[in-house]
């Protein structure tokens, strides 16, 4: 594949238009935009027209694109009367989404930017927050290997985004909750003035508190929740070997084939999703509708001190 490239590269003129300087037509750059929609990478080079952009050239034209489209949303931005910032921080990544509305009453929603700290706490996302708006109030930054452009910040843009924003939507976790409250607020203890002076309000996204309202009943109860840990929560629960083991699995299966149970559907295994605590319903109901067959798999599985030592039975002795 090498030698064929290669080969392309020195006779094909799809490369020599490619590389000769010359700027490449708008088929290309819209080709360059549906290679990237669809999700695949630009290393492996793009074809458009008869013409074959390699990696340096795609990437320097996927740049242009994401210059084009940022100077459209900072000029949407400068009619933005008021405005509010979503945030997500997830195991450090932070990303912004920014959502306004026009001096002609039309709403106004773009993509910020995104950041990546080490660390979670409410002064990290802080600065995270205030990183991803100079960002995007910086043009061309971040140029590729060759361009003659210089980064340039609008100050006055900068300015602007931090003083109509009015609200902050997240997704009701603490530090994030706390982050918003400290956005308003100068520091006196770091001299530092307030990033969002005017953000009053804070918004939490239903579908993060709904599972906040499920999970926290249940961790109020100590046994109930060494209970459900012991099931299905914790790393070594019963239901996680169930899950990610295929014998564990098999045994399952066959203890519901054996012991249908009150309900005419054959369970096969105890799947959830590990960072939703909403889906833990799947294997808890699971197990409710035919407890005979999870406790049929339970014992027919070898070396019972063993599977005791997995799931950490003496941190349960308030229910035994």
């Amino acid at each position: 594949m090498l030698h064929v490239r290669n080969v392309q590269r020195a006779s094909g003129a799809a490369h020599q238009l490619s590389t000769c300087g010359k700027a490449p037509p708008v088929s290309a750059f819209k080709a360059i935009l549906e290679h990237c929609r669809s999700g695949a990478g630009v290393n492996a080079g793009v074809e458009s027209d008869g013409m074959i952009f390699w990696k340096d050239k795609a990437k320097s034209m996927t740049w242009c694109c994401c210059e084009a489209l940022m100077d459209m949303h900072r000029e949407q931005l400068c009619r933005c009367v008021v405005g509010c910032l979503l945030r997500d921080e997830r195991r450090g990544r932070l990303h912004v989404r920014f959502r306004g509305a026009r001096d002609d009453l039309e709403r106004v929603s773009f993509y910020l930017g995104t950041y990546i700290t080490n660390d979670q706490t409410a002064i990290a996302i802080n600065e995270a927050t205030s990183a991803v708006a100079t960002t995007f109030c910086t043009s061309r930054s971040l140029p590729p290997t060759g361009a003659t452009c210089e980064t340039h910040l609008d100050r006055e843009l900068l300015d602007k985004l931090t003083s109509i924003v009015e609200a902050c939507t997240v997704d009701a976790a603490s530090n994030e909750v706390t982050g918003v409250r400290d956005m308003s607020a100068a520091n006196p203890t770091l001299d530092t003035a307030a990033a969002f002076p005017n953000c009053k309000f804070i918004f939490r996204d239903a579908a993060h508190a709904s599972r906040r309202v499920l999970q926290r009943p249940w961790d109020a109860d100590p046994v109930t929740e060494q209970l459900i840990g012991m099931v299905v929560v914790w790393k070594n629960s019963l239901g996680r070997l169930m899950h990610h083991s295929d014998q564990f699995r098999d045994w399952y299966r066959e203890a519901c084939e054996a012991h249908p149970g009150s309900t005419m559907s054959r369970f096969g295994n105890l799947r959830c999703a590990a960072h939703r605590f909403e889906t833990y319903v799947t294997p808890l109901s699971r197990i409710c509708l035919n407890l005979f067959a999870f406790f049929i798999s339970l014992c027919a599985w070898p070396r019972v001190a063993a599977i005791h030592r997995l799931v950490k039975l003496p941190r349960c002795s308030s229910i035994q």
